[in-house]
């Protein structure tokens, strides 16, 4: 199994979305509230946002399905979870405990440099670590807006991308 898979496997059970092996997109802004798309080798690829105008500048790549109608989440439906994960504090699957932590510092005579490192164990030949370097926030979707449409499905098609 690949890297990626097994990351997102082991990471996913945590409960804090779905884990991306690459999580910083290349071709547009973070991924947000009513993207549509698809994760392949670890990374997301948004086909277009459901939240936006057709002519939104996120919706220019592959266009929108044919009859798209942007969903309008009612107010209050978005919830956000701030400083919900601190920098430096890891997150592990379950087969990985922390065994330790150790700090270093160099000091007079030569540059101030201050470092950490963390160790870990793992009682399986899978498991997965992240470690953040800054803070990240969640939002999550209250309402149900389920919209699978075949147009979706025909607009992936169209665009020459096999799932």
């Amino acid at each position: 199994m690949a890297a990626y898979n097994i990351y997102a496997q082991q990471l996913s059970e945590l409960c804090h979305g779905y884990p991306l092996w690459f999580p910083e997109p290349c071709m547009y802004d973070e991924v947000t509230v009513g993207d549509v798309g698809y994760v392949r080798e670890g990374v997301f690829h948004r086909l277009f946002n459901a939240t936006r105008a057709s002519d939104h500048p996120s919706n220019a790549l592959y266009g929108v399905p044919e009859g798209f109608v942007q969903l309008q989440l009612p107010q209050g439906s978005i919830r956000r979870f701030e400083k919900l994960l601190d920098p430096g504090a890891p997150l592990y699957s379950q087969s990985v405990s922390k065994i330790g932590i150790a700090a270093s510092a160099t000091g007079p005579g030569s540059p101030t440099v201050a470092g950490a490192n963390l160790q870990f164990s793992c009682s399986s030949n899978r498991g997965a670590i992240l470690v953040l370097t800054r803070r990240t926030d969640r939002e999550d979707v209250m309402s149900s807006c389920e919209r699978a449409s075949k147009s979706t499905f025909e607009l992936i098609s169209g665009a020459g991308i096999s799932l």
